[in-house]
C-alpha cells in the first residue's frame, strides 16, 4: 500500500515538488539500507509490508487559473535546470520526471515495482473560500480514509490547509501532516547541494521534514450526535448531552468545550444549539452524500467538473483517462 499525499499550492509548484523532493530521497537512501531514512518510514505502510513509504498518488487543490495556466509563479531549478512549462501542472511533471530519472535503479525499481506514481489529480477549488474548500477536502478524504494519507502543510492558502487538517479530524483518517521550510519559494527542490543520487545523504533532508502534532478525533461523530440529539428540539436537558458524550467515550471536559468552543450554550441546565454547531451543520448538509472509495470519488469529481488529471509525461486532461 502506498502513500497518497494531498496538498493545497498557490502558483508556486516547489510548494509540492520541494517536500516531494525530500520524501523521494529518503525512500532511495531507505532502499540502500540506510538506517536513519527506514526508521522515518517505519510508521508508514502495513505492519506486514517490506517497502514502506512509495508516494502512490498526489492530489492538489488550487484555482482552475494555476491549472490551466493562467497563473504560474517564477521558478529555479539548479539541480536539473528545468523550465517554467506552460502550466503549474506541466512543471511539476517535467521536474519529477527529471528527478525519478536520477533516483531510478534496479534496487529502487524493486521498492517500487516499476511503478513511481499512480495518479497525479488536481482539484478545483475557490483557495479564498473556506466553505468551497471544506466540502471538496472532506469528500475526498473521506473517500480515502482506508488509504494513508499524508497532508502536506506547505503551499496551500489558509482556507485549503484548515478544510484539509479539519476534514482529516472531523473522519478519523489514518493521516500524518508534514511541513517542510525553503526560504525561497521559487525553489523546485531543497535547497541543499545536489546529492549523490545513488545514495543520497538524509542528515539535511531530515532537518527539513517536520511531521505535526496533528491526529484525528472523529470530531465528525460528535457532530452528528449533537445534531440527533436537537433534532426536532430547539432545546435539551444538559444530561442528555452528558449523556452523548458518555456513549462516545467523551469526558465531562468535553462538555466545557463543547460550550467555550460555541457549539452548545447552557443555561439554567438546558442546551441550546449554538452558533458553531449550526454552522458545521450546514456544512455537513453539503457533503451528506459523499463517496466511500477512490473510483466513486473519481466519478464525484468528474461530475462536478473539478477533476484534471497528470501524468509524468506532462499530459495534462480534465476529468477521464489520458
Amino acid at each position: 500500500m502506498g502513500v497518497w499525499h494531498i496538498s493545497g499550492m498557490g502558483i508556486s509548484p516547489g510548494a509540492v515538488t520541494g517536500p516531494l523532493t525530500c520524501i523521494y530521497l529518503l525512500l532511495k537512501a531507505g532502499s540502500m539500507g540506510n538506517a536513519q531514512a527506514v526508521k522515518f518510514f517505519e510508521t508508514a505502510g502495513e505492519n506486514m509490508q517490506e517497502r514502506k513509504g512509495a508516494p502512490e498518488a498526489l492530489i492538489i487543490f488550487t484555482s482552475k487559473e494555476v491549472i490551466e495556466g493562467e497563473k504560474q509563479g517564477e521558478i529555479r531549478d539548479d539541480w536539473f535546470h528545468t523550465t517554467k512549462r506552460k502550466s503549474v501542472p506541466k512543471t511539476i511533471a517535467k521536474y519529477l520526471s527529471g528527478l525519478l530519472k536520477k533516483l531510478e535503479d534496479e534496487n529502487f525499481n524493486s521498492f517500487y515495482n516499476g511503478e513511481w506514481i499512480r495518479y497525479i489529480h488536481f482539484i478545483v477549488v475557490n483557495y479564498q473560500d473556506f466553505n468551497d474548500c471544506f466540502p471538496k477536502c472532506y469528500t475526498t478524504i473521506n473517500a480515502l480514509k482506508e488509504k494513508e494519507i499524508w497532508i502536506n502543510m506547505v503551499g496551500g492558502a489558509n482556507p485549503i490547509n484548515a478544510s484539509l487538517i479539519l476534514s482529516a479530524g472531523f473522519i478519523e483518517a489514518n493521516a500524518k501532516t508534514y511541513y517542510t521550510f525553503e526560504s525561497t519559494s521559487s525553489l523546485l527542490h531543497p535547497s541543499i547541494d545536489i546529492p549523490d543520487f545513488s545514495n543520497p545523504i538524509t542528515e539535511p533532508l531530515l532537518a527539513r521534514l517536520s511531521i505535526l502534532p496533528f491526529f484525528s478525533l472523529d470530531l465528525g461523530k460528535l457532530t452528528r450526535k449533537l445534531k440527533e440529539t436537537f433534532l426536532g428540539r430547539e432545546k435539551v436537558d444538559i444530561r442528555e448531552i452528558e449523556s452523548r458524550l458518555k456513549e462516545l467515550d467523551l469526558s465531562n471536559q468535553y462538555l466545557k468545550k463543547l460550550k467555550s468552543g460555541g457549539w452548545i450554550i447552557e443555561e439554567n441546565k438546558t442546551a441550546f444549539p449554538g452558533e458553531m454547531l449550526k454552522r458545521w451543520n450546514e456544512m455537513f448538509e453539503k457533503v451528506k452524500d459523499y463517496p466511500n472509495d477512490y473510483p466513486s470519488w473519481k466519478k464525484w469529481a468528474e461530475k462536478m467538473g473539478i477533476l484534471y488529471t497528470l501524468n509524468l509525461r506532462g499530459e495534462l486532461a480534465q476529468s477521464g483517462e489520458i
